[in-house]
């Protein structure tokens, strides 16, 4: 979308130009020319934008599947992971404040089946909703994730009623 306005931005632009000087480039406008430049370089600029955007969309919904599929222990943010370690500290390996799968709200790990993502925060992370069977039907969850050290790992999570697993993990951890 942001290609095709700055080219039509471009085409307007150096239609008015001619019109203005009869041909682009003419020798005594210089300055025609110069804007002309300076706008093709923008629109340039804004299609190495887009395509390092779609790698970096390519980069978070491919590790996101990842932690899905594979489980790892550093799939966490080290500050999530500092609250969950906290958590587990403070039930002492009994069942407390997390019983559930949080990477999916169920009881299940699931198998995913979509990976959307549904905002981009600038400048390192996303919000994305993950999509897949959870009780053997089809359920979502929402996760925050953040570039730590090239790869996007989960921030946070929303829990049940739509609140911050991590926020409501911290106050529990508080007594709260």
């Amino acid at each position: 979308m942001n290609k095709i306005m700055i080219g039509a931005m471009a085409l307007l632009l150096a239609g008015g130009m001619m019109s203005c000087s009869g041909k682009i480039g003419e020798k005594g406008n210089d300055s025609d020319t110069a804007a002309l430049d300076s706008i093709v370089a923008m629109v340039g600029d804004v299609t190495a934008a887009d395509t390092a955007n779609e790698q970096d969309q390519n980069l978070i919904i491919a590790s996101v599947r990842e932690i899905y599929q594979m489980r790892p222990e550093n799939c966490y943010t080290p500050d999530f992971q500092k609250v969950l370690d906290a958590v587990d500290k403070k039930d002492a390996g009994e069942i407390g404040f997390i019983d559930y799968d949080i990477l999916t709200n169920s009881q299940d790990s699931g198998e995913v089946k979509n990976v959307e993502i549904l905002n981009l925060i600038a400048p390192d992370g996303a919000i994305v909703k993950v999509t897949g069977d959870m009780y053997g039907e089809k359920g979502y969850v929402i996760i925050t994730v953040k570039l730590v050290d090239g790869s996007y790992l989960i921030d946070d999570i929303e829990g049940p009623g739509g609140k911050s697993t991590k926020q409501a993990a911290q106050a529990y951890v508080n007594g709260k």
